[in-house]
């Protein structure tokens, strides 16, 4: 795979494929390079109109940061294509900030970059180059003293409008261990770009979306079935199948409940998404993973 840096590492590009569940990498400067954040307001905006779009498309955001100049973004699609969700975040901030400043003319660099992210040791890298971005800035001396970026909320474990459960489950299923490993690859000084993601690629070898992607090439449309495709498959009486979909917390249904949610992860659905659907709380489907695996290990 042809690895090209700049001031991000970008694999070779490529058209642009759209499809349920596709991660991107976005990027974008300010013009002529300018800053365009120039305070917490303007910065919180830019937050805001992310949250508010993300409503109204519901999409993911993986992780952000958000510097004087520039942007990073880490997110997943679902329906909406992402010219759309970037076309409307990028517009609103700009009349926001023209108005503010009384100008007119470009906000931003012309027009956003993304690339497709294909490899989990990809999306790790990515990871740790959008969080560790102002200490390379030296800005900060730590990753955890900048404000503007989503490490707060995996540092603290905090699923609110940022999605960490995606990533930190690549790590491990274990969220002790998941989190031991977040904090080393911020703490840890990066080598060159390329040698720190081949590193990666050997220490996180078992790449499920490229997995995915290979399906996608082969078949030409997302294969990932939807939550209730997953819980048809499992073959359910009637009885059982509205027991589980309802939340019920009958024990006879444990074991099915269990198999369910540990089908849906294999296709990277998020322990919010599947508790959502099964009318169950995120930390309920964390604890009912941890209690049976606990149960297997005595």
């Amino acid at each position: 795979m042809a690895i090209i840096i700049d001031e991000v590492m970008l694999l070779s590009r490529k058209p642009r494929i759209e499809f349920n569940g596709a991660i991107y990498h976005v990027f974008q400067r300010g013009n002529n390079r300018e800053n365009i954040f120039n305070d917490p307001i303007e910065k919180g905006y830019f937050i805001k109109q992310i949250i508010e779009y993300m409503d109204a498309y519901e999409f993911e955001l993986l992780a952000y940061v958000i510097m004087d100049n520039h942007y990073h973004l880490i997110l997943r699609t679902k329906e909406v294509a992402l010219n759309k969700i970037m076309h409307g975040i990028n517009n609103v901030y700009s009349k926001f900030y023209n108005h503010r400043h009384e100008r007119t003319g470009h906000v931003f660099e012309e027009r956003y970059s993304s690339k497709l992210v294909e490899d989990d040791a990809y999306l790790i890298w990515l990871l740790r180059y959008i969080h560790r971005n102002p200490v390379r800035a030296h800005i900060c001396e730590n990753v955890s003293k900048y404000k503007w970026s989503s490490d707060f909320f995996y540092r603290k474990g905090i699923n609110v409008f940022v999605n960490i459960d995606f990533i930190l489950n690549i790590f491990s299923r274990n969220r002790f261990k998941a989190m031991k490993i977040y904090f080393e690859l911020m703490e840890s000084p990066e080598d060159s770009q390329a040698c720190d993601y081949q590193s990666l690629k050997l220490r996180f070898p078992q790449d499920s979306l490229k997995g995915d992607m290979a399906e996608y090439a082969k078949n030409g449309v997302s294969k990932r079935p939807t939550l209730k495709e997953i819980l048809n498959n499992l073959n359910l009486d009637e009885e059982k199948y509205n027991l589980i979909k309802s939340g019920s917390r009958k024990r006879h249904i444990t074991d099915m409940k269990v198999l369910f949610i540990k089908e849906a992860l294999k296709y990277k659905y998020t322990h919010k998404e599947i508790g959502e659907f099964i009318n169950i709380s995120q930390t309920a489907v964390t604890k009912l993973l941890a209690d049976r695996t606990k149960r297997n290990n005595s």
